[in-house]
């Protein structure tokens, strides 16, 4: 078989080795053990299905009944509520700093760009229906996170620890 061939003729060993002998990150050519690292990819974890199975089993069967939620709007609340969020924060802490607004302008402005990227081309896999319960653990254990944060820097330092 030749260095190219016809779509129907083409196989892995044979798209490995023409990428083993063009490339130019795999060094001379031959196949040596640090030339197989670069185009070959790390086993995966014999336990990482089972760890699928069970954060499937929490997203969307949590506390059982019936599947009202999607997946995307527990999503869209989060990053909806974003922007009100450090808003809060600039006016509890007091923290109008330059760093305080560029925070808000760039965590702000991502959540309103994920809800554009949402309504004009939505993902399938969080179109899935998930319980209510499912839905809140999805917020507090993932989504909860962006939240927590997100609050830190508006946080004022211990007294040792700011410059004042």
């Amino acid at each position: 078989m030749s260095e190219f061939c016809k779509p129907e003729q083409r196989n892995d060993a044979a798209a490995v080795s023409v990428i083993d002998r063009s490339s130019p990150h795999t060094g001379t050519g031959e196949n040596t053990e640090a030339n197989m690292s670069t185009t070959s990819s790390p086993p995966i974890p014999a336990k990482a299905p089972a760890g699928a199975v069970v954060m499937d089993r929490v997203i969307h069967d949590l506390g059982g009944g019936a599947r009202r939620w999607k997946v995307a709007w527990v999503i869209n609340f989060q990053k909806l509520g974003t922007l009100p969020l450090l808003v809060g924060f600039i006016a509890w802490y007091h923290n109008t700093s330059p760093a305080a607004w560029i925070y808000l302008a760039m965590h702000g402005s991502s959540c309103l760009v994920w809800i554009i990227k949402d309504l004009a081309f939505p993902d399938p896999n969080f179109q899935k229906r998930i319980t209510i319960v499912g839905g809140i653990a999805t917020f507090f254990a993932v989504l909860g996170w962006y939240w927590v944060f997100g609050w830190l820097p508006f946080v004022p330092l211990p007294v040792g620890i700011r410059d004042d």
